[in-house]
């Protein structure tokens, strides 16, 4: 093992768990999060040249794992509005039923609904990280 391969091995051992706190802590989806910390640390080793010499190597991972959440999110975010075919389908409790056991729900509304819902989830997240006092070394 060369020793970039050694102090990369160290230093994930030494940081998974907290860099994995601090994305669920922001994300709320413990498997989501495990992904993009995954996606994040992989970066983390194809640059790790740059990246072992920031005061904040952690700080990076967990800044790269959201990023990865952003990155997957940004696309989506100006999809356009169901059509009444659509919503009535989603709104069909088989539909329900099916989205449930795939682990996923529909949220019809405005943009500004959804709005509200990210900032009532900032809010409640930011509750628990002050609570955990965890912090994104």
């Amino acid at each position: 093992m060369s020793q970039d391969q050694q102090e990369f091995a160290e230093f994930y051992a030494t940081s998974k768990d907290a860099c994995l706190r601090a994305v669920i802590a922001a994300v709320g989806d413990a498997a989501h999060a495990e992904d993009m910390v995954a996606e994040a640390f992989a970066r983390a080793w194809a640059s790790w040249a740059k990246v072992r010499r920031y005061s904040a190597p952690r700080g990076w991972v967990v800044r790269a794992a959201l990023n990865t959440g952003v990155s997957w999110w940004r696309p989506r975010r100006r999809e356009i509005p169901l059509a009444s075919h659509e919503a009535a389908a989603l709104a069909d409790p088989a539909m329900q039923a099916k989205l449930s056991e795939l682990g996923g729900a529909s949220i019809a509304g405005t943009p500004e609904d959804f709005g509200k819902i990210v900032a009532d989830e900032t809010a409640k997240w930011a509750k628990v990280v002050t609570a955990t006092g965890a912090t994104a070394e």
